[in-house]
């Protein structure tokens, strides 16, 4: 039984390392890449929702010079959700301060590509 799991555990590994990105093209979006980026490769969201400014934010902090870890402050905070059409999932993109945050797939799109 532990032998079918850790080959489970292997074989469902690469799947895992990419859950949080988007491709676009031949393009990978992933945590830390900025909005530009996004806009450049996969094009304009289907939806964007502007969260505002969220004021004291305590954690982990994404910039185009890496992570500050522990960060307080102001956070321009959008959601950008992307519909690639019905034979792809759709990706909702958390941006704070112009950095990919996070990525989460939702069901599958409804607009034709």
């Amino acid at each position: 039984m532990k032998t079918a799991l850790a080959v489970f555990g292997l074989l469902l590994a690469p799947s895992l390392l990419f859950a949080e990105s988007i491709r676009c093209g031949s393009q990978l979006i992933e945590k830390g890449s900025t909005s530009a980026d996004l806009l450049e490769y996969c094009g304009k969201p289907a939806q964007i929702v502007s969260n505002g400014t969220v004021t004291g934010l305590t954690g982990n902090t994404h910039t185009s010079e890496g992570i500050t870890s522990q960060a307080t402050g102001d956070f321009e905070v959008e959601t950008w959700t992307y519909d690639f059409g019905p034979n792809q999932l759709m990706q909702r993109v958390r941006i704070e301060n112009g950095i990919v945050v996070q990525i989460e797939s939702l069901g599958y799109g409804h607009n034709q590509p």
